[in-house]
């Protein structure tokens, strides 16, 4: 991971890791694993012994991300969770 200094300039080829992090400054915390609580997902597990279960757990909110060059044009876009 490259840690960028002040004045730095990232150059061509250097890697650059990138993490999407909520603060709130008030509280002083950092805020993780988002879900929308409103939304459910199945899950399924069999046990050693042959027993099947489920539950479901809340979707998670993962925000997109769009990195872009300084003239605009796109170089990468996905899904970040938070981390």
């Amino acid at each position: 991971m490259l840690r960028r200094q002040k004045n730095k300039r990232i150059r061509l080829g250097d890697n650059l890791e990138v993490k999407a992090v909520l603060i709130d400054p008030g509280l002083d915390i950092m805020i993780r694993r988002l879900n929308d609580t409103s939304q459910k997902q199945k899950k399924e597990y069999t046990t050693p012994d042959g027993q099947k279960h489920s539950y479901e757990i809340s979707l998670s909110l993962d925000p997109k991300v769009v990195i872009t060059r300084a003239n605009g044009e796109k170089v990468a876009e996905g899904v970040m969770p938070f981390g």
